[in-house]
């Protein structure tokens, strides 16, 4: 019984040292191990960016020169204390060129509306954005071309908000319908403007 009792001390004092070996030496070992893993997969992915960088420097350098000659080629478009009036002689231009008559032409931001020299601009990298709302009443297949013709405008970076509704008098009283559907169009667009220097 004796000797029995001894083994058992000396296992569990056994035991008891392996834990405080495992607890003191050998965790501490293990966790930095985990830590300088993960510190060199972290390196491993950014010399990946960096090497994916340097393979693409190139074409990464020619997309940058060609949006800055894009951008200065808008700001040719656009002479300085005239962008306002550019504006709207390139809406007139293009209503003119697409046989429409735009209308309700807006600067979002204005003061109550009425100032436009003081309509809201959002700064971005080289240049403005600045919201216009206009819109024009038209058949719907001449919409379409139009609106294809809207792509190409020259300032509008993007077209927000859409809305369409029926023009007024297209339907008698009862219903019967008197001649083409006119439909009225409703943009939201932002626009470019020049950034001074």
């Amino acid at each position: 019984m004796k000797g029995s009792t001894k083994y058992i001390t000396l296992i569990i004092l056994l035991a008891a040292i392996g834990v405080g070996f495992y607890m003191i030496l050998l965790k501490p070992k293990m966790e930095e191990i985990k830590t300088l893993n993960s510190e060199i997969m972290r390196a491993r992915d950014k010399l990946d960016e960096l090497i994916f960088i340097k393979k693409n420097e190139e074409k990464i350098k020619l997309a940058i020169e060609n949006e800055k000659s894009e951008i200065e080629r808008l700001r040719v478009l656009l002479p300085k204390d005239q962008d306002i009036a550019r504006l709207l002689v390139q809406f007139h231009e293009f209503g003119r060129e697409n046989d429409v008559e735009i209308s309700n032409l807006t600067f979002v931001g204005g003061a109550g509306g009425k100032d436009f020299s003081k309509a809201r601009l959002m700064e971005r990298q080289g240049y403005y954005e600045m919201q216009v709302n206009f819109s024009f009443s038209e058949r719907f297949k001449r919409a379409l071309e139009v609106l294809k013709a809207l792509e190409n405008f020259p300032r509008i970076l993007h077209i927000k908000k859409v809305s369409v509704t029926y023009g007024a008098g297209f339907r008698r009283p009862i219903g019967e319908e008197t001649g083409p559907r006119i439909l009225n169009f409703n943009f939201n667009a932002s626009v470019f403007t020049a950034k001074e220097p």
